[in-house]
């Protein structure tokens, strides 16, 4: 399996894009809406620990999450192993 690593972030109130090492990008829209579980796999039963959408931000992007309205937050150099 080939891992991919998070290269750059862009952050608004309620929505992430995500640049990976590999080019993908994801976007994830509606953000704020989701749980993000960190550090879990379930194949090999280890439980990860639930996130809310600004705990992810700040502690695996390092980003602040924008208010509503304002400017997009970028960072780049963030390696994150997906």
């Amino acid at each position: 399996m080939v891992n991919s690593e998070i290269v750059k972030s862009q952050v608004v109130s309620n929505e992430a894009m995500l640049t990976l090492s590999n080019g993908a990008i994801i976007n994830i829209r509606n953000a704020d809406t989701f749980t993000f579980n960190i550090g879990g796999n379930i194949v090999l039963g280890i439980d990860g620990l639930d996130k809310t959408f600004g705990e992810f931000a700040q502690e695996l992007l390092n980003s602040p999450l924008p208010a509503e309205g304002e400017p997009p937050i970028e960072r780049e150099g963030k390696a994150i192993i997906l």
